[in-house]
């Protein structure tokens, strides 16, 4: 070739065009990373750094920036005072092999470590805290050679070693330039969080990605980080064509679109856009495919997310919020919802810590002289402070390393380190709690005292203690700002005598306020007497006005599919055969809900604490890595979490999810001053808020599947939103006077009702009470009180369901009423065929003086029930597996487990009862082959029988969930080697003293027990005609002291804090 020619192909050369620099947003290290979560800060070696702790971006190099064998990596290093080992740099292979660059633990000396495999080099050069400095790391067939401060270590490389990812360790490194094979990725934290890779010649590739979609809700807003964004990147250097073909279905809208984009990328071109979604999102559940053809990352995404629609109101003060619930991923927040606390812990264990690592004199833990600059503080926590969370902060005290502990207690944990439980040094403890208060001084108010400390794990017998932990607290962090804020109790399950004893005992001074847990999964939590249970914790807690409810979860059915959720009666079918991933092994949490009636829950849930007074509403389960394995949910243990999982190991967010979300934005501008209005009519539940734009919102549900309410407003329409955010309007019925009224009707799911001006009230029902009498034989009286309100005659008419399962006569009946006069009207029902299912709710319909029906749900319960007389009855067996509440075995087991109920041979029995005009008589024979004393007494570690009492009459709520005045527990130790027989009542402390008697005697193979429960123990006069019984009977494992079984006559293992599954006694008394 001529000069001439070599100079031509060189001017070619030259004008063709090179690969522009395209951006690389990090692909792990958290969630929604486009925009940033926390913005860099001045500080870096040049310009702005990460001043966040304990997030590593993981960069993808391909298809961009292609590695070769030989490379150099230039950058800046700090060190953070955290004691603890960190990774500054990690480059991966396409096989998974890695090579790292390590800072070593302090008690290590904070060296460098370089590993490749099991090769590693220390390097004597230290990095200095909160002090830049640079370093190269170069790459080279066969090894690496990290620079350091003049000195070189070296590893051997896998032959072949070409990295396709970097991670870093954002806040330790700072001007990162890596060079290979002729391109250059630079990372400098100036604006965001990306990298910019310029690519070699005749090199790069094309890539799609989709931002927005991590944290599962979704935005419309492109400047959010949460809003669903298309990124396409072109850094060859030829036009490429990329076509994208999109599908996307809905749950409730039934919505099935597809649609494509086709783009031509010039070289070196990058589109960043949001999606083009062609529909508005409405609130609903969407599940997203995209394939992709011409890129060389892949073909294709998966998305699915959810959408609850704004409502474009002035804002409240916020309601809502998140539970640490674990959560490690940076990023997690869902911003398109409007949360305002970040609940997190300061584990004392941990942040002076933590005592699984070696870090106290080449012991385990640290020492407690460590200056707090140095402790293991939770990262995360900080990351949401630094996000604009407002913080509420849990405090633990548990001791973890021997230093810790002021003295044992029973119930420790043995771990690999060493115990964990037991009385904290209350002067170390009070050390910790200043150096936190210190640390966040003015940033953080909010601060719990454990973390439920009355579960049976922490200290329920040792509400004292509790109250010393308090005062440790309040007198650490009141110096410190009297802004201060101290919530305690963060009570569990049937918390409020525990909080009594906590008061009684002097937590009361130190505490500014009290938190709560209000679980009441499996059930819903009106039906489980939430309500009266939060009534009566205000009145044992009258000398405090802040309440918050710093943790409340649901249990919920995954899902086999990501776009459809498990029917209810699958789910059923499911729990009814003890199926794993639908039932745990132990009493609580027991089974899940599906999602309609997780969604129902949790709503509910939260609308009965605001109407209780408290402030603050915390989710627990938001946590977008639970479970851990999505796939196996079928063979685990249900969780709590919020974000749905499908046996194809795919996360998605449930109804459930959506629920919470549409409850957020229906009660975004809520305020809680004036207080909320419960609701007073009959059949009804939930009550009207005041919003901050001066209009309201009611929330309510029907105590049946099906009622109605009338409302009255001067709004002239009413905006009805379903639990899932489905939107309609409501017009009046009727208008008088600047007032209208709307007949409401109601289902047992949550609903909100929207008004643009304040006034909304619910009228009184026409039915001013119902009556249901229980009568033998299944047999059942329904009276209905009806009051006309108005000043004419009402020619009153209730008309009767029809049902398959009942004779109700008459069908129909009518009755004239006078004005402001009541009148009653009776139904009799009767069984057609043996009832299967635990209630019935019957929906009769009044009709209307102005026209329309109003529909009221009673609700009959079908109840097992037994006669009995003055002669002992006939046995009441305990014997079959429907009766093992704890340790039953699924129906499908194919192997008898040994912590499964060993049958009849292993723990059975039988009741007998008798009355006369002075006492209740019970005698229990008992077959147990694992005879043990339950250790510690009171308790149920062993073998015991549980009995329960329900001796209200039916105007004091007989049957009903609430462990009101007249329930009672009892706990019943037999006779047994070494022991004498006792009994004991959490609600009858004096039982013996009041004349209750239990005798008995140890047999071959089990016990016999001897009551006797005198009327007057009770209050009683006289012999009542009818009161709510059940029996319980408790087995040992035979190696371990710890209940196995639990077998019960007619109830569950809620018992303990529900009667509403207590069968009910009949007596020959009238």
């Amino acid at each position: 070739m001529n000069f001439h020619a070599l100079w031509n192909c060189a001017l070619l050369a030259l004008s063709l065009p090179l690969p522009a620099a395209v951006t690389l947003y990090p692909a792990g290290g958290g969630s929604n990373l486009r925009v940033p979560v926390i913005a860099p800060a001045p500080g870096g070696a040049k310009g702005k750094a990460v001043d966040f702790e304990g997030v590593r971006f993981t960069y993808e190099l391909l298809p961009h920036f292609r590695a070769a064998e030989t490379g150099e990596l230039e950058f800046f290093v700090r060190d953070l005072p955290r004691r603890l080992e960190k990774a500054v740099l990690v480059l991966t292979g396409a096989d998974g092999g890695k090579l790292e660059l390590l800072v070593n633990p302090a008690s290590t000396g904070r060296t460098f470590t370089l590993r490749s495999g099991k090769s590693k080099a220390v390097s004597a050069e230290r990095p200095q805290i909160a002090k830049w400095r640079k370093y190269r790391l170069e790459l080279l067939p066969g090894k690496a050679v990290f620079h350091a401060g003049g000195e070189t270590v070296c590893v051997p490389l896998p032959p072949g070693f070409r990295p396709v990812r970097l991670a870093v360790y954002a806040a330790m490194v700072d001007e990162l330039s890596y060079r290979s094979g002729g391109a250059e990725l630079k990372l400098d934290w100036e604006q965001d969080y990306t990298a910019r890779v310029e690519p070699a010649k005749h090199s790069g590739g094309v890539s799609a990605a989709l931002h927005g979609f991590d944290s599962f809700a979704v935005s419309t807003d492109p400047a959010k980080r949460d809003c669903p964004t298309l990124q396409l990147a072109n850094s060859t250097d030829a036009e490429r064509a990329v076509t994208l073909e999109y599908s996307v279905k809905s749950e409730l809208g039934k919505l099935d679109r597809s649609w494509k984009q086709q783009f031509r990328l010039a070289p070196g071109e990058e589109v960043i856009e949001a999606v083009k979604f062609p529909f508005p999102l409405t609130s609903d559940l969407y599940h997203l495919t995209l394939k992709t053809t011409g890129t060389d990352n892949g073909d294709g995404f998966r998305r699915h997310f959810l959408y609850a629609e704004p409502r474009g109101e002035k804002p409240g003060p916020g309601l809502f919020g998140l539970h640490d619930c674990d959560v490690n991923t940076f990023g997690f927040w869902p911003d398109a919802l409007p949360l305002r606390y970040s609940h997190k812990y300061l584990r004392w264990g941990y942040v002076v810590g933590p005592a699984w690592l070696k870090d106290f004199d080449g012991g385990y833990g640290l020492d407690p002289d460590t200056p707090p600059a140095e402790w293991n503080w939770n990262e995360k926590l900080d990351w949401e402070l630094a996000s604009g969370r407002e913080m509420y902060v849990c405090l633990q005290s548990t001791p973890l390393s021997d230093w810790q502990r002021e003295r044992p207690y029973k119930k420790m944990r043995k771990l690999a380190w060493g115990w964990s439980g037991g009385f904290p040094k209350l002067d170390r403890y009070a050390e910790f709690v200043r150096a936190a208060g210190e640390r966040y001084k003015g940033r953080i108010r909010l601060w719990e005292v454990e973390n439920e400390p009355n579960a049976s794990s922490h200290m329920p017998d040792k509400p004292g203690d509790y109250a010393q932990i308090c005062r440790t607290v309040a007198a650490a962090l009141k110096p410190l700002d009297r802004a201060n804020v101290i919530f305690g109790i963060s009570g569990t399950s049937t918390f409020v005598p525990w909080m009594g004893k906590v008061l009684a005992a002097g937590g009361c001074p130190a505490l500014d306020a009290i938190s709560w847990h209000t679980y009441t999964t499996p059930e819903q939590p009106d039906k489980a007497g939430l309500p009266d249970m939060l009534r009566e914790a205000r009145k044992v807690a009258s000398k405090y006005n802040r309440f918050f409810n710093s943790e409340t979860g649901i249990l919920t059915a995954f899902r086999y599919r990501a776009d459809e959720p498990i029917p209810p009666e699958t789910v059923a079918e499911k729990v009814a055969a003890r199926a794993a991933g639908f039932v745990s092994k132990n009493a609580w949490p027991g089974r899940v809900n599906d999602e309609y009636r997780a969604s129902m829950s949790i709503v509910k849930n939260a609308a009965i604490n605001f109407l209780a007074g408290t402030e603050a509403f915390i989710f627990f389960g938001w946590n977008p890595k639970w479970p851990a394995e999505p796939a196996k949910w079928q063979q685990n243990t249900p969780s709590f979490s919020l974000i749905s999982a499908t046996a194809d190991g795919e996360r998605t967010p449930s109804l459930a999810t959506l629920a919470v979300g549409v409850l957020a934005m229906q009660f975004e501008g809520v305020v809680l001053n004036p207080a909320p209005v419960p609701a007073g009519s009959g059949g009804v539940n939930g009550g009207i808020f005041r919003k901050a734009d001066g209009g309201e919102v009611a929330l309510l549900w029907s105590q049946g599947p099906t009622g109605s309410v009338l409302l009255a407003s001067p709004a002239p329409e009413l905006e009805l939103v379903s639990l899932y955010g489905e939107k309609s309007a409501l017009k009046p019925v009727s208008s008088a006077r600047g007032v209208n009224t709307f007949l409401l009707p109601l289902t047992d799911r949550p609903l909100y009702v929207h008004a643009d001006r304040a006034g909304m009230r619910l009228e009184a029902s026409p039915v001013d009470a119902v009556k249901v009498r229980e009568l033998p034989d299944g047999k059942a009286a329904v009276t209905f009180t009806l009051l006309n309100r108005s000043d004419k005659a009402w020619n009153a008419r209730i008309k009767a369901p029809s049902d398959r399962q009942f004779h109700i006569t008459p069908a129909a009946a009518s009755i004239e009423i006078a004005p402001k006069k009541r009148r009653n009207l009776t139904f009799q029902l009767e069984p057609a065929q043996q009832p299967q299912q635990p209630e019935f709710h019957l929906p009769f319909a009044v009709e209307l003086p102005g026209g329309g029906d109003f529909r009221y749900s009673v609700k009959l319960a079908n109840r097992p029930a037994v006669k009995i007389g003055r002669t002992p009855s006939q046995p009441l067996m305990l014997n079959r597996v429907e009766q093992a509440v704890v340790g039953r075995p699924p129906k499908l087991a194919s192997l008898q487990e040994d912590y499964f109920w060993g049958g009849p041979d292993e723990l059975s029995g039988e009741a007998r009862l008798a009355y006369d005009d002075n006492a209740l008589y019970l005698t229990v024979k008992v077959h147990d082959a694992n005879l043990k004393a339950p250790e510690p007494w009171p308790g149920v570690a062993g073998s015991s029988l549980e009995l329960f009492l329900d001796l209200r009459t039916p105007e004091q709520g007989l049957g009903g969930a609430h462990y009101g005045d007249g329930v009672c527990q009892f706990l019943i130790r037999p006779e047994l080697p070494g022991v004498k027989a006792a009994i004991w009542s959490p609600q009858l402390p004096d039982a013996v003293r009041s004349g209750v008697a239990v005798t008995g005697k140890t047999q071959k193979d089990g016990y016999e027990v001897t009551v006797t429960l005198p009327w007057r123990a009770f209050g009683l006069r006289r012999v009542p005609e009818s009161f709510g019984f059940d029996l319980g009977l408790n087995g040992a494992f035979p190696d371990q002291a710890k209940r196995k079984t639990q077998l019960m006559l007619f109830g569950t293992a809620q018992n303990f804090r529900s009667a509403a599954g207590f069968g009910r006694i009949h007596t020959q008394e009238k």
